[in-house]
Order: structure tokens, then C-alpha cells, then sequence
């Protein structure tokens, strides 16, 4: 009888082993499930997100960015899981990782680009002023209004062609490279029926690249562009192996 209760006994042992094994099995696969859901899918998604707009420099602007000149990078789900427990579930490398790539390379990029943007818009608007300055005397005496993009009229030629040839040498172009007839037909169209015998929209390009060879925020900013992206593209990865490891 002693030994039937000793068997009766390992039985109930082995069966709440087991039942408590179950449970932390479903409670583990529950957790993961909640952590692909709420952790990693939203954060790899985000940064995929914010990769593709650094790359086609699309940055979203804020609604209050003529009052305040300012980007914003999407970053919703890194501040929902950042400021809730969420976070301790990440690993600590990998919450490091998104850290330093959320809370100080986005700011600085967004920072540096501002400040890159202001630079080449005055060195543009310089090599304008400087090679183009009968064409702009004589539209401002003659009260000429200079149309950009059909959204904004009376801008001062040189500023009108700082708006429209910075962002592309801010992706990258030399200003020899750009032809302003493709990148706004109106104002080309404008310079042209207006243009000085003795100023030269070749000239002008060329003013503008040799002025732009002296910034040096230009470089610094399109090394920091490139380690921005390899960072991000480098989380991604981290991600993604993360995903397929909870998926298996």
C-alpha cells in the first residue's frame, strides 16, 4: 500500500511538472508573441521608414515648420516603447543600439542638415548676386516678380534659385550638373527672357560650385548621412533576425 502511494505521489509530481512546464511554455510563446507584436515589427517597420526618407532625403517637415524651420523623423513607436516597460525586454546591446541611433544621431543629422541647408542656400544666393547681379538690379527696379514651383511670387532671383538648386546639391549633385530648365521651367524661363547680355547662367553654376567647394559642412554632413544610413540599415538587420528568431 506504502509503495502504491510512493507511485501515486511520483505520478502527481511528474504531472504538475509537467503541467507547470506546459504553462511556462504558453506564457514564453505569449510574451513573444506580444513582443513581435508590440516591439519589433513596429520598431522595424519605423526605422525601414526613416531609412527611406534619409536616403530620398524626404525628412517630414512639422506643422509648424515655416514658424519654426524644423524636422521630425517618425519616431512614435521608439518613444511608446521607450517610456514603458516594453523596453526592459529588449536586449541590453541591441537597446543601446536604438538608443544612440533615436536619442542622438537623428537629432544631430536633423540638426546638421538644417545648418548645411542654411550654408548652401547663401552660398548659392552669393554666386547669383555676384554673377547674375545686372539680371536681379534690373528685375527688382522693373518690380519683377520671379515664380518658383507656382506657390511663391516677388522673390529676388538669387533666392528663388537658392530654393530651387539646394536640394539637389544637398542630395549630392556639383551645380554644373543641374539644369535648371528640368528642375523649374518657369523660373529658367523667366532668367532667360530677362537675362542680361552680360551675365551668364554658366557662369553663375560655375560661381556656385567654387563656392561650395570651400563649406566644409557639406562633407561633414554627407559623411554623417552615410553612417546614419549604414546604422539604420545595420538595426534593420538586427530586427529582422530578431522577428524570424521569435517566428521559428
Amino acid at each position: 500500500m506504502e509503495a502504491s502511494w510512493t507511485a501515486i505521489l511520483a505520478i502527481g509530481s511528474v504531472g504538475t511538472l509537467a503541467i507547470a512546464l506546459w504553462r511556462a511554455w504558453v506564457w514564453r510563446k505569449d510574451r513573444a508573441g506580444e513582443d513581435l507584436e508590440k516591439i519589433y515589427r513596429p520598431l522595424h517597420n519605423e526605422i525601414k521608414t526613416i531609412v527611406e526618407q534619409i536616403k530620398t532625403f524626404t525628412i517630414p517637415r512639422t506643422p509648424a515648420y515655416i514658424r519654426t524651420g524644423k524636422r521630425e523623423f517618425p519616431d512614435e513607436n521608439w518613444l511608446r516603447i521607450s517610456q514603458s516597460k516594453l523596453i526592459t525586454r529588449i536586449p541590453l546591446d541591441t537597446r543601446r543600439r536604438l538608443s544612440d541611433f533615436y536619442e542622438r544621431m537623428l537629432r544631430d543629422y536633423v540638426d546638421v542638415l538644417s545648418v548645411v541647408e542654411n550654408s548652401v542656400k547663401y552660398s548659392v544666393s552669393q554666386a547669383a548676386m555676384g554673377t547674375l547681379d545686372r539680371t536681379i538690379k534690373e528685375a527688382v527696379k522693373a518690380g519683377k516678380d520671379w515664380h518658383w514651383m507656382h506657390s511663391y511670387s516677388s522673390w529676388r532671383l538669387d533666392e528663388a534659385l537658392a530654393d530651387v538648386l539646394t536640394p539637389e546639391i544637398i542630395r549630392g549633385k556639383d551645380p554644373t550638373d543641374l539644369d535648371i530648365d528640368l528642375l523649374d521651367n518657369d523660373l529658367s524661363k523667366g532668367i532667360k527672357n530677362n537675362l542680361h547680355p552680360e551675365d551668364s547662367l554658366k557662369n553663375f553654376l560655375q560661381s556656385a560650385e567654387r563656392w561650395l567647394r570651400e563649406d566644409p559642412g557639406l562633407r561633414l554632413f554627407r559623411r554623417q548621412h552615410n553612417e546614419i544610413v549604414e546604422n539604420g540599415l545595420s538595426l534593420i538587420v538586427r530586427l529582422e533576425q530578431r522577428i524570424h528568431k521569435i517566428e521559428s
